[in-house]
């Protein structure tokens, strides 16, 4: 069969859920899992219907999902790639349009542009579904170039660094030049992966601790801080909490008064009290 016939047949296998999806009742990971259920179930009707089948079947039907607006390529498609392609395939797709994400892509009007970066998210976003590593020179060097214009691709490459490449990351969390959006990224990354890392999580504290009260990526790592279940980050939170209450006494915003009730919610959370500090 054909890759268009049969990345069609794959739609069709996959339909209900795709709506599903689209009405917001499954949420990504709930997606993966019922959509990679569907293919096992029809495993046997795939492997005839690709029996035949070479890398370069495989490639053209890794570029017919994308062409077709469709960068949620089956984890089935990224293995047979590795399969027949080997690792470089889906390197290649990340280095060749590292320089795309320099500037706003959708702004460019350029067909070129646009395909070049749906081939690169839809690679790296693949990478994250089959949780393999294998490309971090590439994400890394597109995570500098991309601007924060590009926000679903700088997210896919944040979630990809804080599974490959935990050293490094500690290491852009430490980086006090480092744009807040890129930060924001990281840390939102970190958040959703599921997994302790406790240096990671060091290395966060200590950045928290150098962030300025008022700003917003601060509220956002007490929350992570919350959602992780760490302990030791209750001093610190209770001390972000005691600047925010005296802030709030001198400036009377709401905007702080809501930061000062998280930060509370969080060290109750974490087992820790702060009744004795609320204004």
């Amino acid at each position: 069969m054909r890759y268009d016939a049969f990345y069609q047949e794959i739609q069709k296998m996959l339909e209900e859920i795709y709506l599903k999806a689209g009405s917001m009742q499954l949420e990504q990971k709930a997606f993966f899992r019922e959509a990679d259920h569907k293919i096992e179930e029809n495993r046997t009707f795939i492997e005839e219907q690709t029996a035949d089948w070479r890398a370069e079947d495989w490639k053209n039907l890794f570029f017919y999902y994308v062409e077709n607006g469709n960068p949620e390529v089956d984890d089935f498609v990224g293995r047979k790639l590795n399969e027949t392609c080997g690792p470089e395939f889906l390197r290649g797709c990340i280095r060749s349009h590292i320089g795309l994400l320099e500037n706003d892509i959708y702004s460019s009007g350029s067909a070129e542009a646009l395909r070049g970066s749906d081939l690169l998210f839809a690679a790296v976003k693949l990478l994250n579904r089959m949780g393999e590593g294998g490309a971090n020179q590439e994400v890394m060097e597109a995570f500098s170039a991309c601007s924060s214009i590009n926000e679903h691709i700088l997210y896919e490459l944040a979630e990809y660094l804080c599974r490959e490449c935990g050293e490094q990351v500690c290491t852009l969390i430490a980086d006090d030049s480092l744009e807040d959006d890129k930060l924001i990224a990281l840390v939102s990354a970190f958040a959703s992966q599921g997994r302790r890392d406790d240096a990671m999580f060091r290395a966060m504290k200590q950045r928290f601790k150098r962030l300025p009260d008022e700003s917003e990526v601060k509220a956002l790592f007490a929350a992570v801080f919350g959602d992780y279940g760490e302990p030791n980050a209750i001093l610190p939170i209770r001390k972000y909490m005691k600047n925010l209450i005296e802030l709030y006494h001198e400036k009377k915003d709401r905007e702080i008064f809501s930061k000062i009730m998280m930060a509370s919610s969080v060290v109750e959370g974490l087992g820790g009290s702060a009744q004795d500090l609320l204004p």
